[in-house]
């Protein structure tokens, strides 16, 4: 009778193991399924993300020459869900610089400090270049304008992060710069005057397009908008 009754413990028990080891491989194989699904979503949106491969092209030419004049123009897309006009600003042997057709539209959050308020600093998509907050803390520079700036284009990921300096300012991690002095030249002037309505920057100094005046000495008080400059490798370029 003991026998018995510890042969039934026996077997309840083993029964008891099998049951759990029944579970746990089923729950080892669910999680297997759910990893392979989020693998698959993963890979999807990764190839999504990089939908930019050697053979694809990033800006193609509106009735051009294929000589990267001046002026030309193209349109460009600078992630899957964004495309802009652009006009050639400058090129050499391998890359293109072009100036966006239009300024950067953007809102308060595109700004975020928590010591200032952003409706003080940006209005109807235009930003003061530096704020009198970091002026007077020495930054010289239009802090300011690069911050919207960054954040504004942080998602056009068919560009490649910059790694340049321009005007004693370090683009690197940056996806376009700020439109600058040294960009403007007389093929491309009479354009941008006509229908952007912007600025350049140099030596912390705000000049008009239309005729290089000084507009403000000290980057600060006026608001002013953002037009963006991206560099695109010539292999990228369909004309």
């Amino acid at each position: 009778m003991k026998n018995n009754k510890g042969f039934a413990i026996s077997t309840m028990m083993y029964m008891i193991l099998i049951l759990g080891l029944t579970i746990v491989a089923i729950i080892l194989a669910m999680l297997s399924v759910r990893g392979n699904i989020l693998n698959k979503l993963k890979n999807n949106v990764q190839d999504e993300v990089n939908d930019t491969a050697s053979s694809d092209y990033i800006c193609e030419g509106i009735d051009t020459d294929g000589t990267y004049s001046v002026g030309s123009k193209y349109k460009c897309s600078v992630s899957n869900t964004e495309e802009y006009d652009f006009y050639v600003l400058s090129s050499d042997s391998t890359k293109v610089n072009f100036v966006m057709g239009e300024s950067l539209t953007f809102g308060t959050g595109s700004y975020d400090d928590e010591d200032e308020d952003a409706n003080d600093v940006v209005v109807d998509s235009k930003v003061a270049y530096i704020t009198d907050d970091d002026y007077e803390s020495g930054a010289y520079k239009p802090v300011t304008a690069l911050k919207v700036l960054k954040r504004i284009t942080n998602n056009w990921y068919y560009l490649d992060d910059r790694a340049d300096t321009f005007d004693s300012i370090n683009y690197s991690g940056y996806k376009a710069r700020l439109l600058d002095y040294s960009d403007i030249s007389n093929d491309i002037i009479d354009y941008i005057e006509d229908t952007l309505t912007s600025t350049v920057y140099q030596d912390n100094k705000i000049y008009s397009i239309a005729d290089n005046e000084v507009k403000n000495d000290k980057l600060v008080s006026d608001k002013y908008h953002i037009v963006p400059v991206i560099t695109i490798l010539k292999e990228k370029i369909k004309n």
